[in-house]
């Protein structure tokens, strides 16, 4: 084997995070009160996140992602966002809760502390609840910069994590029966990436993905196929996400979003509460 002293510790480091992350889980877990432990265990993946994506991505706990209609999401226990993005802490009765913009969300994660069947089925339910963005127009993307429009299509990044949980097969099984059972789920709004640490990787087939078999005869996994494996599955979920998530930071850097629609949404919002409170005055 050729030597890659980078690259072996680099696989080696990856190796290791699921192990650490784990371990740090587990130490936190032992000191916090049972209402903590989500908070805690989602913390230990956002810490992670942060010290392994650029400076420009902003990682948060428990938010709700929301399009230029307003329809927000379900609860999201980690959203990842361009610098740029707008982020609103909204605060009642002392409890602060995270709205930002799907548009800039570069990866969102839900965090599960055992992956089995009903959690599973909650973290697809909740992945499907993100709004779409907005299409976007010509005069958004930066000259000379191709962003192909199915590629923008499928952000943000989607992600479900399980510090343990079902082995992979049956996980896989789990998820095809869930999408059987709700076909109209769009494609970009299923994980990417089902990773539960020191067990295995479910990764969604974009339609390019194939296989080969021991006598060399290759098969092309269908778009929104699930392919699984157990094989250094952290050290492969890892390097994609991270990868992935960095890639789609740069893409985004060389788009100009628009935000006014939030103001203008507010003022409109203002306008039909002055009507609401004339007409009960007369």
């Amino acid at each position: 084997m050729t030597s890659r002293p980078f690259f072996e510790r680099l696989h080696k480091h990856y190796a290791d995070l699921a192990r650490k992350i784990k371990s740090d889980a587990d130490s936190q877990a032992a000191l916090a009160n049972t209402s903590d432990l989500g908070f805690n265990r989602e913390n230990v993946y956002r810490e992670l996140l942060q010290d392994n994506l650029p400076s420009t991505c902003e990682v948060f706990l428990g938010g709700f992602l929301f399009d230029q209609a307003g329809l927000e999401s379900q609860q999201i226990d980690i959203i990842v966002t361009e610098s740029r993005a707008p982020r609103f802490n909204l605060r009642k009765d002392g409890i602060s809760k995270a709205f930002a913009s799907v548009d800039g969300c570069l990866a969102v994660v839900s965090v599960k502390s055992n992956l089995t069947k009903n959690e599973i089925i909650d973290a697809l339910s909740n992945v499907a609840s993100i709004p779409n963005q907005q299409d976007l127009r010509s005069d958004q993307i930066q000259p000379n910069y191709e962003l192909e429009a199915e590629y923008y299509k499928g952000w943000p990044l989607k992600v479900v994590f399980g510090f343990n949980g079902n082995k992979v097969e049956t996980l896989k099984q789990h998820v095809d029966n869930f999408y059987s059972e709700n076909p109209k789920i769009p494609y970009e709004r299923r994980p990417d990436y089902i990773h539960t640490a020191n067990e295995g990787l479910l990764v969604k087939s974009d339609g390019k993905v194939s296989l080969t078999d021991i006598h060399g005869n290759e098969t092309t996994i269908a778009k929104g196929e699930y392919v699984s494996t157990s094989n250094f599955p952290d050290v492969l979920a890892f390097v994609n996400i991270f990868e992935d998530i960095h890639r789609i930071a740069i893409s985004a850097s060389h788009i100009l979003y628009f935000y006014r629609y939030i103001r203008e949404a507010v003022e409109a919002h203002s306008t039909e509460l002055l009507k609401e409170a004339l007409l009960s005055n007369k």
